[in-house]
């Protein structure tokens, strides 16, 4: 599960993103691992397997489109 935080600040939106997993027994293999976030992103995650993928757009001030995608190997949480 990825949760967000987010706080908005007039036009702004910070936040921050943290993943837990359960096993297949439903206990905790890990809570709130910190997802890094760029400033101003709206994110969006997906899994596939044991990767997690996160796509940021970012609008800049000169109304360019930045599209960032990161993966983090989230098996075990390590």
């Amino acid at each position: 599960m990825v949760h967000m935080d987010f706080v908005v600040h007039g036009p702004a939106v910070t936040g921050k993103a943290y993943f837990s997993a359960l096993d297949a027994d439903l206990r905790p293999l890990c809570r709130d691992v910190v997802v890094p976030l760029e400033r101003d992103t709206r994110p969006m995650s997906a899994f596939r397997g044991d990767t997690l993928f996160v796509v940021q757009n970012r609008v800049t001030a000169a109304s360019v489109v930045t599209t960032m995608v990161s993966s983090f190997g989230v098996a075990g949480c390590s």
